[in-house]
């Protein structure tokens, strides 16, 4: 069966638009479930981020990008949840994980990196009316779907 090229668009485009509408929601409402997975797998000799590695040899034991030394080695814990930097992929508890901090220029240990009395989760900087996260995840989303596309 041969798909044509509307048809793909228009798959694209529906998935697009489910992924956006559903991330916008998550935005909102993922803090409570975000706050008990982080408490799992947070012992030495666990595996956080399921790569094989004990979070003690681990040099990135939650996965998020950023080494264990740069998120503060095995003593800080930002938000004060319970759960060290080290093994929180969202340290400042803000529900933007760290790895999306990093690149959009934020810093993962604070809640509002500039300073503007706005969080790094609503931050806004091209006044679009969409959140700096949102656009990265769609950013990424929308470039594994255009893959996708292209090798069919």
């Amino acid at each position: 069966m041969r798909i044509t090229q509307k048809a793909k668009l228009i798959l694209v485009i529906f998935l697009f638009l489910l992924f956006t509408s559903s991330l916008a929601f998550a935005a909102g409402t993922n803090t409570l479930r975000h706050q008990k997975n982080e408490m799992k797998n947070t012992g030495l000799f666990d595996d956080k981020d399921g790569d094989g590695w004990p979070n003690i040899f681990d040099f990135d034991a939650d996965g998020d990008g950023l080494f264990f030394w740069l998120e503060g080695f095995f003593w800080r814990d930002s938000d004060k949840d319970g759960v060290k930097d080290y093994l929180d992929r969202d340290s400042d508890n803000d529900s933007v994980d760290d790895r999306t901090e990093i690149k959009l220029g934020f810093n993962p240990t604070d809640i509002d990196t500039d300073d503007d009395g706005v969080s790094d989760s609503e931050e806004d900087r091209d006044k679009d009316g969409l959140a700096d996260f949102i656009e990265v995840k769609i950013q990424t989303k929308l470039m594994t779907l255009i893959q996708m596309m292209m090798e069919c």
